[in-house]
């Protein structure tokens, strides 16, 4: 005999990350075809997941960041820039959002961008790991004359030279390709330690899923620094 089909029970006002398992606030309707859509509890206004910043409260009643979305428990949303969560924690919008009495800590915007920042240079070990990722001048310059690189990187303190010569080989050869803007980089102790060398200056990466993951990763970190949930860190060559 077929077991029954247990009771669904009315949505919670959960809000969890995973569009596989996400609940949306008390009312609203779920479509799983559509990206799930959550309210900023700033201006309440509603927007998709991906531009938006979920946040959790620990064991310790402290706010924090939920950037990977796998915190357990009930959750708010913020518009992912980092002048919206400074707004937010200046006008206690989280102890008002949760109900209750929680800690929100004064460096919480800048907390969010190191952890974005941490999130896109794993992303791009893991492409280093995948043999994605060529590093030193002379190498992406080689890789770029056999069309293997589908994204150019700078340190913060390349020389002009030297980026300017890349650059213009790049977007000779690629049209629509990505191209990280110099003044969203990271510095070359940052690169070098997420790509297991040294020094490095230059990094080419190749086409493949853990690149389309950095670029995913970076489009969030560059977002956020811009105030604003669209990327600002990648230039977009289109003829």
């Amino acid at each position: 005999m077929p077991k029954a089909k247990k009771k669904r029970s009315d949505p919670e006002p959960i809000l969890d990350f995973d569009a596989e398992k996400a609940h949306l606030t008390e009312g609203e309707q779920g479509d799983t075809q559509h990206t799930p859509v959550r309210t900023c509890v700033m201006d309440r206004s509603r927007r998709e997941k991906p531009s938006l910043l979920r946040f959790v409260v620990s064991p310790e009643d402290e706010v924090v960041p939920d950037i990977k979305g796998n915190l357990p428990g009930r959750g708010v949303w913020v518009t992912a820039g980092r002048k919206a969560v400074a707004d937010a924690v200046g006008r206690r919008a989280f102890q008002r959002a949760f109900r209750k009495p929680v800690t929100v800590s004064e460096s919480l915007p800048s907390d969010v961008e190191q952890l974005f920042k941490r999130s896109v240079l794993e992303r791009l070990s893991i492409c280093n790991k995948a043999g994605l990722v060529v590093t030193g001048f002379q190498k992406v310059e080689d890789a770029l004359k056999r069309r293997e690189i589908v994204v150019l990187l700078h340190a913060d303190n390349a020389a002009a030279d030297g980026k300017d010569k890349l650059d213009r080989k790049f977007k000779a050869l690629y049209s629509g390709a990505n191209h990280i803007e110099p003044e969203n980089c990271f510095t070359s102790a940052e690169i070098s330690l997420a790509t297991g060398s040294t020094n490095v200056i230059h990094a080419g990466l190749k086409e493949g899923g853990a690149t389309a993951a950095f670029l995913q990763a970076l489009d969030r970190f560059s977002g956020y620094c811009a105030s604003e949930a669209k990327p600002h860190s990648l230039r977009q060559d289109r003829e």
